[in-house]
């Protein structure tokens, strides 16, 4: 939720909002897929969480690094927006 008050912040469209709710909701369950993202939100949003999705295993990919929850949350904002660019 923090993402998405952030990206509320900065004034963002909805579909980045509604991305930053969504973020981890594929990786971090087996409820929701990147189609029911799609088919429910629209292809904008499925866009920007699975762009987020692979950048985030990217980083996953290099190590694992242990942050603090501030920076946990700064983090996952650069990621957001690296997936929101085309």
């Amino acid at each position: 939720v923090a993402v998405a008050i952030i990206l509320g912040e900065l004034h963002m469209d909805a579909s980045s909002i509604i991305a930053g709710l969504l973020h981890d909701v594929v990786e971090d369950t087996d409820k929701l897929t990147f189609q029911d993202i799609e088919s429910i939100f629209g292809e904008g949003v499925r866009h920007i969480v699975e762009g987020e999705t692979k950048v985030s295993k990217l980083k996953e990919s290099n190590g694992s690094l242990h942050f603090s929850k501030n920076d946990k949350k700064h983090i996952d904002m650069q990621q957001l927006f690296i997936a929101m660019t085309k």
